[in-house]
């Protein structure tokens, strides 16, 4: 897909927001780089609060939050805690984003 516009960011981020209530919400990837190719999905990462909800329950709700969304979005969801343990870990997708990403919210 083209480079997606800030309004399809925001809306998002909206849903996103309102319906997960995310601690963050970072884009990276090829979007966030500015390279994205005609193939390219909008990679999101979303750090929640450590509520005790599985990762099961929370994939579930972020997808629902995204439903009617024409755009390819590929989520990944940490806890904070997974979050602020991995970004130190030089290998970790968390480590990557902490330094490359695109922060897109903060509550």
């Amino acid at each position: 897909m083209k480079a997606v516009t800030p309004e399809q960011l925001q809306d998002i981020v909206d849903r996103l927001a309102e319906g997960l209530r995310p601690e963050r919400v970072y884009l990276y990837g090829s979007h966030a780089g500015g390279t994205p190719h005609a193939d390219s999905d909008i990679d999101i990462l979303i750090v929640m609060p450590d509520t005790g909800a599985t990762l099961a329950q929370l994939y579930g709700a972020a997808e629902k939050c995204l439903r009617g969304s024409e755009l390819p979005t590929e989520l990944v969801i940490y806890t904070h805690a997974e979050f602020e343990r991995q970004k130190h870990w030089v290998s970790s997708l968390a480590y990557t984003i902490s330094r490359k990403g695109q922060l897109l919210y903060a509550a």
